[in-house]
Parts: structure tokens; sequence; C-alpha cells
């Protein structure tokens, strides 16, 4: 995990992308995390990212599309307790690893299909994203990936996460300094 990590919930010019399949009873509601006042929102603009915080929208600063080299696309597991419930329920999430001039930005959100749409404007703007694991190769529209996504990586995940060097699976959550 790198030192600027923000677990987020996705926007695509202003609209909420994030999926109501994540786990509602962590959200009071869809603006105000219950006990995780960490999290933030993360919107794909026409010009840049643009991240701030749920609770605080003050909280914020941007990553213009001129700065990113580029940006690596992973799957990781997150489990968001200890509880039996929170044990058994399988959560994958998209992990961005944003790579500019001077730092890195790991972004974690909910995995959804749409974020094709963004990874296609990114790469408009002569981005590239490194799809790691061929989740859109793999998953090629809505359907397939709403039906194997998640049984796809259930059963492979733990190997992986061995060969990329991934959490198996990610529970906590790391402070950010900016």
């Amino acid at each position: 995990m790198l030192k600027n990590f923000y677990y987020v919930d996705a926007f695509v010019d202003g609209q909420e992308k994030t999926p109501y399949y994540i786990p509602q009873f962590i959200l009071s509601n869809r603006n105000a995390p219950l006990g995780y006042p960490f999290i933030y929102g993360c919107d794909f603009r026409y010009d840049g990212l643009y991240l701030h915080r749920l609770t605080n929208p003050n909280d914020r600063f941007s990553i213009p599309y001129s700065e990113i080299k580029w940006i690596d696309l992973y799957v990781v597991r997150r489990r968001w307790g200890t509880t039996i419930l929170t044990m058994m329920i399988p959560c994958f999430d998209f992990d961005l690893i944003v790579h500019t001039e001077h730092d890195e930005y790991e972004i974690e959100f909910p995995a959804f299909f749409g974020f094709l749409e963004v990874m296609e404007r990114l790469r408009a703007e002569n981005i590239y994203v490194m799809d790691v694991l061929d989740v859109f190769k793999r998953f090629p529209d809505q359907e397939a990936f709403k039906s194997y996504f998640g049984s796809y990586f259930e059963k492979n995940y733990h190997t992986i996460a061995q060969e990329h060097g991934l959490d198996d699976p990610r529970i906590g959550f790391k402070k950010t300094s900016w």
C-alpha cells in the first residue's frame, strides 16, 4: 500500500458511479459514511482526477491529466470487518496506482463495468491505463462482468495476489497525509 492511499466513491463528471452492491450497512446514506470519515469521492472529469473527503468537501485536491504518466489497474479483495457476515461477502474493488512525475497515488473503489468509459477517456488524453489483470478483456461487456467477475476473482484471487504482490485480503486503511 502506498503512502498516498484513498478509498473512494467513484464519480464521472459529477455523477456517482459507485455501484450499490457495496455493503450498505457501512454507509448511513450515500453522502455520509458511517464510521469511515476518511472515505473520499474521486471525480474523473474532462481535465483530471478530483478527490474530496465526503464528510468535508473543502478537504480536496486534484491530479491534472497533464501530470499523469500512466495508471495501473488491479483488482483487490476487500474485507470490511471481522464479523461472520463480512467474512462471507466477497468484495472485489478496483485499485488504481496513478503514477505522476513526483508521486504515486493509490485509489481504491468498488469495481464496476462502467469504469471502462473512464479508461477510454484517459486513453483519449494519452494516458496509458495498464489493465494488469486483463479485466476488460476477460469481461468485455456488462453482462459478462456482472455474471462472472465476482466468481472468477473468488476462485483465482489467492493465486493472483501472490503473483502480483496484492493484499490477500485487504482489511485496513492507511492514513493519508497531504
